[in-house]
């Protein structure tokens, strides 16, 4: 979560290279990782999906939570010196990013595809979010953004934050209470902050 959280703190500034050098590095991680699994630990495809869907619940917790909603570690950011604008914008887009790999762990329309087509997924719809900041920043693109079906242009990037945004609200609006007597989105408990400072439960 935290690699992501730089990684559009970059992009929000207009630091191509060091955005995509981060997403490019958080993508190479896991296939080393993917690789050992599988030569190791002989572990097939299902497995691979049920980790990749994993990591993708613990970095929606605090993309969304300890970095959107409750705004932690902000003085840890790469943001020094950049303007509230830019920080919000950043902010903004942890939030979004959050929602989405929420929805791709723990949704109850996350999508079906094959391991390939997941990372491919992940990897287009956070690319996308990079170009659209680098875009709202008014630096000049390092070279030529590629056709990428998850590629959100500036144009209409507020009307689906701000949806994104509503519903995530709407989910903790009407979050159920779980047995042990706190509120719950996607069937787990919603941390509050000393958890997430703590961060040994995740």
């Amino acid at each position: 979560a935290w690699s992501l959280a730089c990684m559009l703190c970059h992009a929000a500034q207009g630091n191509e290279k060091e955005a995509r050098h981060l997403l490019q590095t958080s993508m190479n991680f896991w296939n080393e990782y993917a690789s050992i699994l599988v030569q190791e630990g002989e572990k097939d495809e299902e497995y691979l999906i049920d980790t990749l869907r994993g990591a993708f619940g613990g970095a929606y917790l605090y993309l969304f939570f300890a970095y959107y909603a409750f705004g932690m570690h902000g003085d840890c950011l790469p943001l020094e010196g950049a303007s509230e604008e830019v920080a919000a914008k950043a902010k903004g887009a942890m939030g979004y990013v959050g929602m989405f790999l929420g929805d791709e762990s723990y949704g109850e329309n996350k999508s079906t595809l094959p391991l390939d087509g997941l990372l491919n997924l992940f990897e287009s719809t956070l690319m996308g979010e990079i170009e659209a900041l680098i875009e709202s920043s008014g630096v000049a693109k390092e070279e030529p953004a590629q056709h990428r079906p998850h590629h959100r242009r500036e144009s209409n990037r507020r009307a689906s934050d701000a949806m994104m945004m509503e519903e995530a609200i709407k989910r903790m609006s009407n979050a159920e209470i779980s047995k042990g007597g706190r509120a719950s989105i996607y069937g787990i408990d919603i941390p509050d902050a000393d958890e997430l400072l703590d961060g040994e439960d995740f």
